[in-house]
């Protein structure tokens, strides 16, 4: 493949390193938000609570994350539920990475001394403002490191949605192989698209911890 073909081809999977930009950061957005949720409920005072996301998370965290994509893309029109591949791949990511991040944020929260909640509480904040302006701001900050590495892992993991004929870059250069017949140079330099982005995800979120350590 002489330069000329290799900066084309390259110049072709950068436009898919987009949407798998747009699948990896509305899965992180999803997963973290859904990951906060299971979080509070996995500290709840209800018993049934706890063993009910204490069941979902390991249930997704022991199953393998293209199964889920298949059955939510796949099987959701069994049920009515029709879902763009897009969307269904942004919603697996963001439901598998959830399970995850969420240990992430119960161990954060359970490394504040628990003195702390007890001194909001006597300054006659509520159990749920004591959480918002005294331990969440502490947990993140505990949190930020690990959420780095989950988030890198979540951009490798976006390969996993060509399965449901999303076009990111592994479905791409699938497609760019069986055109050129070249799998060693396009698979060598998707591999090196994944790398940089997710440095560059490495990167920004050590940027936040900076930023975040100092404006506490």
């Amino acid at each position: 493949m002489t330069g000329l073909n290799v900066l084309l081809e390259t110049s072709i999977l950068l436009k898919a390193v987009v949407v798998t930009a747009e699948v990896a950061a509305g899965g992180a957005l999803l997963g973290v938000v859904v990951a906060a949720i299971l979080a509070l409920l996995r500290m709840s005072d209800m018993p049934a609570v706890r063993w009910a996301v204490t069941g979902y998370v390991e249930f997704m965290r022991g199953t393998p994350l293209l199964v889920q994509l298949l059955v939510i893309y796949f099987g959701g029109p069994q049920i009515g539920i029709n879902l763009e591949p897009l969307t269904a791949g942004i919603i697996g990511l963001g439901l598998n990475a959830g399970a995850y991040i969420s240990e992430i944020f119960r161990g954060s929260i359970q490394s504040i001394p628990r003195g702390q909640m007890e001194a909001a509480r006597s300054l006659g904040m509520s159990h749920w403002l004591a959480m918002r302006r005294v331990i969440w701001p502490q947990a993140l900050r505990h949190a930020v490191p690990a959420l780095g590495s989950s988030f890198a892992a979540l951009v490798k993991d976006t390969s996993l949605v060509s399965i449901i004929t999303v076009n990111e870059l592994l479905l791409v250069t699938q497609q760019r192989v069986s055109s050129t017949y070249r799998p060693i140079e396009l698979y060598l330099i998707a591999g090196v698209l994944y790398f940089l982005l997710t440095m560059l995800v490495t990167y920004a979120v050590r940027r936040w911890e900076r930023q975040y350590r100092w404006s506490i």
